[in-house]
């Protein structure tokens, strides 16, 4: 497994637009879950980016599909928000996690709201002491 070295495909990106192209797939992961779900992961070649897709059976009522392009900054930059904002809702965060998750300097900073916010003003004050 890893070393599939045929074809994979390729994507049509830029739907709708001017930039619309057929990319080649350089790598492909899709997870499966119980709840009829699909999520895959598509590498582009030539630093095109990933494409990021979630699958649903049309029983269960949500989109059938959802489709995202993004660069491998932005999709990085996706992940991490990901993680910092489920880690911010369950109350696990610390001034060094936030470091690690979002990259350390390389963010410009975070709006909050909801049960969220009572977490971060709880750091201020402790990094205050």
């Amino acid at each position: 497994m890893g070393d599939n070295k045929d074809k994979l495909g390729s994507i049509t990106v830029g739907y709708g637009t001017k930039d619309c192209r057929e990319v080649e797939v350089k790598n492909y992961m899709q997870f499966e879950f119980a709840d009829s779900r699909a999520i895959s992961i598509s590498e582009l070649v030539n630093d095109e980016g990933y494409v990021l897709c979630v699958e649903n059976l049309k029983s269960t009522g949500r989109a059938d599909q959802s489709i995202m392009w993004l660069s491998e900054i932005s999709f990085k930059a996706l992940v991490a928000s990901s993680q910092f904002y489920l880690a911010s809702r369950n109350g696990e965060i610390t001034p060094e996690s936030i470091d690690d998750m979002i990259g350390g300097k390389k963010f410009l900073g975070y709006r909050f709201g909801g049960n969220i916010a009572p977490i971060f003003e709880q750091m201020k004050k402790e990094e205050e002491k």
